[in-house]
């Protein structure tokens, strides 16, 4: 793949995430149907089946992971087919935005060539700020928290993930200083506490604790962590009594309490809050068809009032076991791959040691939220493939990073 086709791929990439923010902001709903973001994603499906080989390379190769993900596509694609209820959104819509643009997300960011990381990282990191700073300016205060009406609340979080990452990342690879990257990851800090959500509050203290632990022998030193430690401190006890979030996460035990469904009361998921009855009643889906699941999306039809919210029991309740086995495939494969190349390769980057941390919180999230339509949980897993990849470990090291 020469440079020309590696700069169309990243502007492509960086164009959908883009009108992502914009549909949802400046266009105020402009092209709900993804006609245009699908159309962004076919172009950029058709530039790497003709003219990128290492693209179709990548699903033949021993110990693809990607490959997995492509049978994942697959299976959701036509279980959908035959099992989604279109009263709200039609299947051709629904399979295209959900399922079938985050896997063209997530291949073609995997089978990117080393050469092109560093731009990639560059343009990446710059779009997902920017559609954060959409985000935050045309969002609504409701209840204490920010709220951008045409999103869902908690894929506010998992942009804030991404942006964390691409910018911690930038900075293992040293393209930034340690003060470029504080007053970088400010905004994003603050915003995840602003949205109010439990999980992004969470995921995002268990990034920056990752970041902490794999830096603390380069840029910590005694002095820094006397001055940081009683400023955690400081900022931790704000959150927990001054913030709605803060509120949430210490009642979270009485707000299942409050939901006129009991399911979960007296069992370890009350703790979990209202995802807790979830795991109760998406069992009872579970059992009624086990093989292929009750369909993605179907939950709110047959079982309870919203959608079936933990990614775990999506696949496993939606998907059947089909699903779930294809599921714990991936992630398998991805772990197996992390801690393989950490093994093969004693002095690899400390960009490998920061990996288990981003895969924490991605299995932390999925407990509590849907992922697998999410573009930025797309990305976040094509670039951990991408750096999965031995010709990428090599590059790094070759290149001293």
């Amino acid at each position: 793949m020469n440079f020309q086709i590696a700069g169309i791929n990243i502007f492509l990439i960086c164009l959908l995430f883009l009108w992502q923010g914009v549909q949802v902001t400046i266009a105020d709903g402009l092209d709900g149907a993804g006609r245009l973001v699908t159309l962004l994603a076919l172009i950029l499906l058709f530039i790497n089946l003709f003219f990128n080989s290492h693209y179709r390379k990548q699903f033949i190769e021993k110990n693809s992971i990607i490959r997995i993900g492509l049978f994942w596509c697959v299976y959701a694609v036509l279980n959908s087919a035959i099992k989604y209820n279109s009263d709200e959104v039609s299947t051709f819509t629904f399979i295209s935005i959900n399922l079938v643009i985050p896997f063209i997300l997530m291949s073609s960011l995997s089978a990117l060539r080393v050469e092109s990381i560093m731009l990639l990282l560059k343009c990446l990191k710059y779009t997902v700020y920017v559609v954060c700073l959409l985000m935050f300016i045309y969002a609504d205060v409701v209840n204490g928290r920010l709220n951008v009406s045409l999103i869902d609340p908690n894929e506010l979080s998992l942009i804030v993930y991404l942006l964390i990452i691409l910018i911690t990342i930038s900075y293992l690879l040293r393209q930034q200083t340690v003060m470029q990257t504080v007053l970088l990851l400010l905004p994003p800090l603050y915003f995840s506490v602003q949205i109010g959500s439990r999980m992004g509050v969470v995921g995002t203290g268990m990034l920056l604790i990752g970041l902490f632990f794999v830096t603390r022998n380069k840029v910590i030193s005694f002095k820094r962590v006397v001055v940081l430690i009683p400023i955690a401190i400081i900022v931790l006890t704000y959150i927990l009594n001054q913030t709605v979030v803060g509120e949430r996460l210490l009642n979270s035990s009485e707000e299942s309490q409050q939901l006129t469904d009991q399911s979960a009361e007296g069992t370890i998921f009350e703790y979990y809050g209202d995802r807790g009855l979830y795991y109760i009643i998406g069992w009872q889906a579970f059992l009624d068809e086990p093989a292929t699941g009750i369909g993605l999306r179907n939950f709110q039809y047959n079982y309870y009032a919203t959608v079936l919210h933990p990614e775990v029991m999506i696949q496993l309740a939606e998907l059947g076991l089909i699903g779930i086995f294809i599921y714990i495939a991936f992630q398998s494969k991805v772990i197996v791959a992390i801690f393989s190349l950490r093994q093969r390769k004693s002095n690899i980057s400390i960009l490998y040691n920061y990996f288990p941390f981003i895969v924490a919180v991605l299995f932390f999230s999925s407990t509590t939220l849907f992922l697998y339509s999410s573009y930025s949980i797309a990305i976040i897993y094509g670039l951990m493939i991408l750096f999965l990849k031995n010709e990428t470990a090599d590059f790094i090291q070759v290149e001293g990073r």
